[in-house]
């Protein structure tokens, strides 16, 4: 999977990735620029925590 976003405001650091890993409950996702973030899944209606960086 290839996650490709886009940013309202212009930022370009996270727009194209590439899943590093996915166990089940955290997706590792490798940036195109070299950023990395791990994302935490969350049950229906919940708020999703920010990324953090391995």
């Amino acid at each position: 999977m290839t996650p490709a976003l886009k940013c309202a405001g212009g930022d370009t650091a996270r727009t194209a990735g590439s899943v590093v890993s996915d166990d089940g409950g955290t997706v590792e996702v490798s940036w195109n620029d070299g950023t990395e973030d791990v994302l935490a899944r969350t049950g229906p209606g919940a708020t999703p925590s920010g990324p953090t960086t391995p």
